[in-house]
């Protein structure tokens, strides 16, 4: 059987929070053994977010740390400390790939940017995300401003194109400012293995969280360049009437055009024939006409229907929609149980279901549950097996706090 397609890649994992670890987490699911270097005693940052469990250990997990590390190796390094340093440039000797998110400077200041890690291994690829970017050579205004998810959404416009016409903007639940930052990072990584095996070198990658959001704003500064108008909350309809519909038990989104054939079928299925005669009531449809006046006249009876029989009626017509499923929802649907869209987490003696990865490649395993780390669980397997040190050392290190 094929392996998995990053199966030999080892992959030096000294990013926190989200952004980072949720890059290496895909390239663990992808086959990569990722080895995260986390600091003495506490670990990183995410390990003690809510809501958390206790490991059989007593340490506190966050859920989050358990999903963006899972498949992952840890150890504990000081990377202030000048032997700790040794140790990671060591690491880096033998690495594939370097991942880091620390704030812009943050590596060099500890001696250990991509000038002084590729003079040890030129063929080294080293991925950096931060919020506005660090090259040298691209730097803005913004360079030196921290970011997060929140920042990420709110400067790249996504947040002034969601939520109620006449409303505030609105932040997106998920982490996207996070998450697509990561998958981006993730891709580049790739494609820098790829130029590597084609011309025998790594190189730098620069990924900005700002950059990734403003590319998936795709359609807003598109429309600005074209009409000079910023297209808002909703209140102009676009490309195609889309609602989001209330019913007795939730909420559906529908979207989709369809010529005035489809609109008059619309109203003669929820028992208004008359509407299907007026022009006005069956498209195309001017400015915000249908958030106005289309969609309080569907919702007299999509109000008295349950979500998935609304929906039901629309596809039928032909619109293209579906109900706003709640977590619940998402975590019993059908859908996904056919598509192998859960893995299973065992963790304190708890089983816990997680998102699997959704890229499924008919040529490759699909990956076995993986285990979640304890903080330093791997340290005699890196500094022992990889780099050769004695349980002697170890333990000096372990007493003067280096690992």
């Amino acid at each position: 059987m094929n392996g998995l397609p990053l199966d030999g890649i080892k992959v030096l994992d000294v990013t926190h929070a989200v952004a980072g670890p949720f890059c290496t987490m895909l390239l663990a699911d992808a086959g990569a053994e990722v080895i995260k270097v986390e600091p003495p005693h506490t670990g990183e940052m995410g390990r003690q977010g809510r809501p958390h469990i206790t490991s059989d250990t007593g340490e506190p997990l966050s859920l989050r740390y358990v999903q963006l590390n899972r498949g992952k190796k840890t150890i504990t390094l000081n990377l202030r400390d000048a032997k700790g340093k040794a140790l990671f440039k060591r690491l880096v000797g033998i690495s594939d790939v370097v991942a880091e998110n620390f704030s812009p400077g943050t590596m060099e200041r500890l001696g250990l940017g991509y000038d002084v890690l590729r003079a040890i291994n030129p063929k080294i690829v080293y991925a950096s995300v931060s919020g506005y970017g660090k090259r040298d050579d691209l730097r803005g205004p913004y360079s030196n401003w921290a970011a997060n998810n929140p920042a990420a959404q709110a400067m790249s416009g996504l947040m002034d194109v969601t939520g109620e016409p006449d409303g505030p903007p609105c932040f997106v639940g998920a982490s996207l400012g996070d998450t697509i930052p990561g998958i981006w990072t993730a891709y580049s990584i790739m494609l820098a293995l790829e130029h590597r095996h084609r011309t025998g070198l790594g190189q730098a990658i620069d990924i900005a969280m700002y950059d990734c959001l403003v590319m998936h704003n795709d359609h807003a500064p598109e429309i600005y360049d074209l009409t000079g108008v910023s297209p808002g909350r909703g209140g102009e309809v676009m490309y195609a009437p889309w609602l989001c519909l209330e019913a007795n038990d939730g909420f559906v989104m529908v979207s989709g055009g369809g010529g005035s054939e489809r609109w008059k079928q619309l109203w003669q299925a929820i028992g208004r024939p008359d509407l299907a005669s007026d022009p006005q009531y069956t498209g195309p449809f001017e400015g915000s006409f249908v958030l106005r006046v289309i969609k309080p006249a569907i919702e007299v009876w999509s109000r008295q229907k349950g979500k998935w029989e609304v929906d039901r009626v629309l596809r039928e017509i032909g619109f293209t929609g579906a109900p706003v499923q709640t977590a619940k929802e998402v975590y019993d649907c059908p859908q996904l149980e056919a598509r192998k869209m859960w893995v299973e987490l065992e963790v304190a003696g708890k089983k816990f279901r997680q998102p699997h990865n959704p890229a499924k490649l008919s040529a490759c395993p699909d990956q076995s549950p993986p285990a979640v780390p304890l903080l330093g669980e791997h340290n005699d397997y890196v500094y022992q097996q990889l780099l050769g040190l004695e349980p002697g050392q170890l333990q000096e290190l372990q007493a003067a706090s280096v690992i």
